[in-house]
């Protein structure tokens, strides 16, 4: 086992995510409302790219009006405008966390290694608003990229994960609906992508992986699900659960899992609603791993990460 691997788990089991995600609902949001009072946007100084603001307003189910930033990262050797690249990179904090700057690391080292620009949306937190409105903030920052650039990819990790897939679905209803009738991806890359619990048999086997996950308590799951709609009835079932989403034209996908994870055991349901939608679509069950044990590279993780860079490429 390298070093790098083997300091990632120790700090894994040191940060105390797992007794986080294993508390009530009260005690849960009041620990991580502290976390992210210092994490607010900010943009980055250390020149790697040219960073700029991207701020959406959006309508929210609260009936207010909010705006959330979006961070971009052009390359500093823009490319011909029918050349240009982007990668939508969707974070995971569990619905409820800012990001943290090691998020920004990884993103910027993928900007570096793919040569695309990288859009990274400070999405609205289920604290305070819901799964829709975070969906939402999303389509509406892919919608700016899309007047932008010839080649947009989709890349999510946990929450994120889920997000980015909804994101997709989403387009379809809006179109359906008579709204903007916008692209799906060029490719999607989803890393451990969430959802709660369709019935009591996904209960039961995210139960049953408890012991292995080092990173999120199964409890977490069903915590978490009244903060996703905040009491609001017409949220459709999929933002939740992730399942019953119009997947039509939808990208070639790639997910990752670990078999220790919680997570895990909603593969079979992305995959089969993938197929039945004639996706092309590849599962990677990566054993003895952490969660999204793949947004970064290090010996164990090296061939599933090079191959999501190779994927966004």
């Amino acid at each position: 086992m390298s070093l790098m691997f083997t300091l990632a788990k120790w700090m894994i089991r040191l940060s105390g995510n797992k007794k986080t995600t294993a508390l009530p609902l009260d005690a849960l949001c009041a620990r991580l409302q502290g976390f992210n009072r210092s994490r607010s946007f900010s943009l980055p100084r250390d020149g790697r790219f040219r960073y700029r603001e991207e701020k959406i307003t959006l309508d929210t189910d609260a009936g207010t009006r909010e705006t959330f930033p979006c961070l971009v990262m052009e390359q500093k050797e823009a490319a011909r405008p029918e050349q240009r690249r982007a990668i939508l990179y969707v974070y995971g904090g569990g619905m409820l966390m800012a990001p943290l700057p090691l998020f920004l690391r990884f993103a910027k080292k993928m900007g570096e290694r793919t040569g695309a620009d990288i859009w990274f949306p400070y999405y609205p937190l289920c604290d305070r608003f819901t799964m829709r409105d975070a969906v939402r903030m999303i389509a509406a920052a892919y919608e700016r990229m899309t007047g932008l650039y010839g080649d947009i990819r989709w890349y999510g990790f946990s929450s994120g994960g889920v997000l980015i897939y909804l994101l997709g679905a989403y387009l379809n209803d809006l179109r359906k609906q008579g709204g903007p009738s916008l692209p799906q991806a060029k490719r999607l890359v989803l890393v451990s992508p969430g959802g709660v619990p369709v019935d009591d048999e996904e209960r039961r086997l995210m139960a049953k992986k408890d012991a292995t996950d080092m990173m999120l308590s199964c409890r977490y799951m069903d915590t978490i699900r009244p903060l996703l709609t905040h009491g609001r009835t017409d949220i459709p079932a999929y933002m939740l659960t992730g399942e019953g989403a119009d997947l039509t034209g939808f990208p070639e996908t790639w997910i990752y899992y670990s078999t220790d994870e919680v997570l895990s055991v909603k593969a079979p349901a992305f995959l089969k609603a993938l197929k039945r939608y004639g996706v092309p679509c590849h599962l990677r069950l990566a054993p003895g791993m952490p969660h999204c044990y793949c947004a970064t590279r290090c010996a164990e993780t090296q061939a599933d990460y090079d191959e999501i860079i190779r994927i966004l490429s």
